[in-house]
């Protein structure tokens, strides 16, 4: 046989291995789908083929959660990141693969492998663990990365599960929100609607409104039998035991046996997750029917399979329910030692919803729940109110007074008090001078003496305030770790001494801070995390440790529960706004933002902070109603409230609100600026006024770019494209609106409008590829003055680079057509430096499709022009930037 034929022969076995493990994932088979799965995968590893390699371990690590093997879905999980991050690691298992395989292995499974890295993580040590907001972090990026933006939907449901974990109902109903979006588009998972009706469903539950929960998990079943749902009979079933178990506990007529699809229903051993819901609803009847004997036996086969699986999050689930029937049968020693492994655990795992729910079992007072709700059974248009968390009602944790409110009267209060009010006597002048007094006055209280934690709290806090020039660093760090050495399991010390260490680190004397590592200090903030009573402040500064050391996914998660602990903090819950901002994920800043509001935020900036965020959002009628709060609490007018204001009138055809906004902008600026005559004349174009409006967009137009350091490249090239769009339909000026992008180009940051309306008169299609191609654009003495030269630009640069997206035949003609629209940036000479064409052809118009923002780079790093290479290669970092 030939080695053409033998390989023909290989592929084909290999398809249909594939092709029947894939027969058996609609109807649930997962467990003889593993092991066919699993069977392609050491054929095409012996084989050599990376294509079936990389499907039996991408299908074995989806199977795995429903056969709770989680350990090998972990591994799978990690094994497939490190091949799709390794083209090396791939030729490994298929020296000859195309590199076109690679991509796109690369673009389908990618997201997906960081998804069920996600789903082991959160099934072994808990969903709130630390580590797991990484691994949505790094799916998330992963998925804008390959431009998967559908499958920002599968972490979302992810982030729910972390959110319940951290017993933040609200802030996980938004995610579940955000998948319900009929707008959200569909991932390659299909329609996941169900599920997140299903989890806003348990947590109504959970709340103690069963009845609405019951109604909730029918609506799930529906949407479980829409179209788009990928897997309709595991959906259904998901959706329909649940349901079930509300119908057993309510004694309502049971729903799940005259369901259709219960014939479909895999048989035992072929789906664990299956498996253990029958099993917990046996043993829900068996104790609503007082069996307890029954439903204990069938509960502790599940707690100890579980624990020997590691499946922790599950194990809680199940470990509830057991202490339940303990409590329920008056065995209460039996309850009792149940609960507290549960407690550790739980505690470990971060998991205060488990903890929240096992305080319920233990409240006396409280009707114990078989399915342990935390919440007392309500009529669905009650109002809960929520239970207190262990910790929660103390000073350090969430209260509904605060620490102040309190006046808890400690040994040192009021000599701190008269320390407290020194500060405010310091002026510029003696401000050195002043600090040293007050750090003299608070190393004057003997720290042996200090036994109350606010005390030893505060002496912390205001001797960091008052370091100044650290010259005394050294002795300052002793003195506040023999102050804390009292309070080793208080978490708020714990973690204010450790703010302390950060405060040294990152302060004026760099020799001793660099003797402050973050090794030597993370240990301080994660005691302080494990303790009972960590509460919002406490979480806060973990958060701010962990941010200093980019560890984003550590700090989302204090300053979650920061957030959670104390609503109305609007320090920490701009801190998480900004976060989940630098990650791409301005809904969810909007939404915690909108919450502290509603809360009743203790500080303007969180309005603030919203009214942007909506205003980048394009949601301008809530900004608007954020700009008004902001202004109500502020008190005062101030610069660029207005501005934002006409800029959302404008978008909501108010032009004559938005006129008279503006000229109040300018009337507190006290001067002329590029925004004010913008927006003026976007204001006066949409009332019809086109010969005034000129006169603005005139005046924008003659604004010097280079003196205006008031506003970003971003927001400069936004104001720009915005004014030539009014220019354009507003007021019918063709001219002006040619020269506002022509001004776009000029700054390099011209929208991919302008590129598809010149793309769209040439409407004729050709075999065409995608080329990035790298150009360099001298620069001479009229650089100085040039248009489109921007502030903080060197007014003695020799060059500067621009990446622009061409699509075109050929790599000569992407040539061209760059080099043409780079002469409308600037008269000077350019030349095209690297390209980078992209993989494959197709039917296009042929054309630039997007500018990048130019670059600059010191002559030293780059070679003369007369001693290049003809084959100069350009370094590919900062080609990609």
């Amino acid at each position: 046989m030939t080695d053409a034929n033998h390989d023909s022969e290989i592929e084909q076995q290999l398809e249909k291995l594939a092709a029947d493990a894939g027969e058996l994932i609609e109807p649930a088979l997962y467990r003889t789908s593993f092991k066919l799965y699993g069977e392609l995968r050491q054929k095409a590893k012996r084989e050599r083929k990376l294509l079936h390699y990389v499907l039996g371990t991408f299908h074995q690590m989806d199977q795995a959660q429903y056969l709770f093997e989680f350990e090998t879905m972990r591994e799978r999980a990690v094994e497939l990141i490190a091949l799709l991050e390794s083209e090396e690691q791939c030729r490994k298992i298929q020296p000859d693969m195309p590199i076109s395989l690679f991509e796109s292995l690369v673009y389908q499974f990618s997201s997906c492998a960081y998804e069920n890295l996600a789903e082991a993580t959160g099934q072994m040590e808990g969903y709130n663990s630390e580590g797991l907001q990484a691994c949505i972090a790094d799916g998330l990026q992963i998925c804008r990365q390959t431009g998967k933006l559908a499958c920002v939907g599968c972490f979302r449901e992810y982030s729910c599960d972390v959110y319940m974990s951290a017993d933040d109902a609200e802030i996980a109903q938004h995610q579940c929100n955000l998948v319900l979006d009929e707008a959200a588009p569909v991932s390659s998972r299909g329609d996941r609607r169900w599920l997140a009706r299903g989890k806003i469903a348990w947590m109504t539950f959970l709340e103690g409104r069963t009845q609405t929960a019951i109604e909730m998990y029918r609506e799930a079943l529906k949407l479980a039998q829409a179209e788009e749902v990928s897997l309709k009979l595991e959906s259904q079933l998901r959706t329909l035991y649940p349901l079930e178990s509300l119908l057993i506990l309510t004694g309502q007529t049971l729903q799940m046996a005259a369901e259709p699809v219960m014939a479909k229903h895999p048989p035992q051993g072929e789906c664990l997750l299956f498996d253990l819901n029958r099993s917990l609803n046996t043993a829900l009847t068996a104790a609503m029917e007082a069996n307890w004997e029954v439903a204990a036996e069938l509960l502790v086969a599940w707690d100890r399979e579980l624990q020997a699986r590691r499946g922790l999050h599950l194990w809680f689930e199940v470990r509830l329910r057991l202490i339940a029937i303990k409590l329920l049968a008056g065995q209460h020693k039996q309850a009792d030692r149940l609960a507290e492994q549960l407690q550790q655990r739980a505690r470990e795992a971060n998991d205060w919803l488990t903890l929240r729910r096992l305080t319920a079992l233990q409240d006396m007072d409280f009707p114990t729940s078989p399915l342990a709700a935390y919440g007392r059974e309500l009529g669905a248009n009650t109002v809960q109110v929520e239970n207190s968390l262990p910790g929660e009602n103390s000073v350090e944790g969430k209260t509904s007074k605060s620490a102040s409110e309190q006046e808890i009267v400690t040994p040192h209060r009021e000599r701190l008090l008269e320390i407290g009010g020194m500060f405010q006597k310091i002026s510029e002048q003696t401000a050195q001078q002043d600090l040293a007094g007050i750090r003299q006055a608070l190393r004057s209280i003997d720290t042996n003496t200090v036994t109350h934690y606010v005390d030893a709290c505060a002496l912390i806090n205001m001797m960091g305030v008052a370091m100044a020039d650290g010259s005394d660093a050294a002795e300052l760090w002793t003195w506040a770790n023999q102050l804390a050495i009292n309070f080793q399991e208080n978490p708020g010390v714990l973690s204010m001494l450790g703010e302390f260490g950060n405060r040294l680190r990152f302060g004026a004397n760099e020799e001793f801070g660099q003797t402050i590592t973050a090794d030597r200090l993370e240990p301080l903030f994660r005691k302080a995390l494990r303790l009972p009573d960590a509460g919002p402040g406490t979480n806060m500064r973990a958060g701010d440790h962990f941010m200093s050391e980019q560890n984003l996914g550590e700090a989302e998660r204090c300053y979650s529960r920061s957030f959670r602990l104390h609503r109305s903090n609007g320090d920490v819950a701009v801190k998480l706004a900004t976060l989940y901002r630098d990650t791409d994920r301005p809904r969810d800043a909007l939404h915690v933002l909108d919450v502290c509001l509603r809360e009743g935020a203790d500080t303007p900036q969180v309005a603030w902070e919203a009214a942007v965020t909506a205003f980048a959002l394009q949601r301008y009628e809530i900004m608007l109603t954020y700009l008004d709060r902001y202004q109500q609490e502020l008190e005062r007018d101030e610069p660029w409230i207005d501005y934002y204001r006409a800029i959302g009138m404008l978008e909501t055809g108010r032009g004559a609100e938005a006129l008279q906004a503006i000229e109040r902008e300018h009337q507190l600026v006290e001067q002329e600026a590029l925004h004010i005559d913008i927006i003026r004349g976007c204001a006066l174009a949409q009332l019809a006024e086109p010969a005034v409006a000129a006169q603005a967009f005139r005046a924008a137009l003659a604004t010097k770019l280079a003196d205006v350091d008031y506003l970003s490249a971003a927001g400069i090239a936004s104001l720009l494209h915005r004014a030539a769009g009014a220019c354009r339909l507003a007021a019918g000026d063709e001219q002006l609106a040619w020269q506002f992008e022509q001004r776009m180009l000029q700054i390099c940051m011209a929208s991919e409008e302008l590129f598809e309306r010149e793309r769209e008169t040439n409407a004729v299609q050709e075999e065409v590829s995608f080329f990035q191609c790298l150009v360099r654009q001298w620069l001479d003495e009229s650089w100085v003055n040039f248009p489109g030269r921007l502030a903080g630009e060197a007014e003695d640069a020799d060059f500067y680079f621009c990446t622009w997206g061409v699509l075109a035949e050929s790599e000569e003609a992407a040539h061209g057509m760059v080099l043409q629209w780079q002469g409308r940036c600037f008269e000077g000479e350019a030349e095209v430096v690297d390209t980078m064409p992209g993989e494959g052809s197709y039917r296009d118009i042929p054309g630039v499709v997007w500018q990048g923002q130019r670059m600059f780079a010191p002559d030293e790093d780059w070679q003369d022009e007369d001693d290049e290479d003809e084959d100069e290669e350009v370094d590919e970092d900062e080609f990609e930037a």
